[in-house]
């Protein structure tokens, strides 16, 4: 069984696309116990990621790849793309350059982006109701 080799690219979520790949190709449990342990502080690798867009950028590839792949539909990538948006307006950046290239990536500031958001928020909730 072979993967895409993209994830090594990733600094720190290259581990989610390397199981999301895994799971296409095969049988894949989950166990819901606890079985890693990791400190958390302000200046470890994954504060680092947050504050310096790498995660958010990456975050975005394997958004994609569920997108593209058929692997979420196309109203709840939308919606799941405007919360991400609405998050990183609040996020504490390195810089506001950093903020702004964060925010291009996911789309926020293109016009049709907020309409095909609206529109599948609207259509999501339109067939929760029927």
């Amino acid at each position: 069984m072979t993967v895409d080799h993209n994830f090594e690219k990733m600094h720190g979520s290259g581990d989610w696309l390397f199981w999301i790949e895994m799971a296409e190709k095969g049988n894949v449990g989950f166990d819901s116990r606890a079985m890693n342990y990791f400190r958390q502080h302000g200046n470890n690798t994954t504060q680092k990621l947050y504050r310096n867009g790498t995660d958010m950028i990456e975050d975005h590839a394997i958004w994609l790849y569920l997108r593209d792949h058929r692997l979420i539909y196309r109203g709840k990538a939308w919606e799941l793309q405007k919360y991400r948006i609405m998050w990183q307006m609040g996020y504490e950046f390195d810089s506001e350059e950093i903020r702004r290239k964060v925010l291009r990536t996911w789309g926020y500031g293109h016009p049709l982006t907020w309409l095909r958001v609206f529109l599948a928020c609207a259509f999501t909730s339109m067939a929760y109701r029927i």
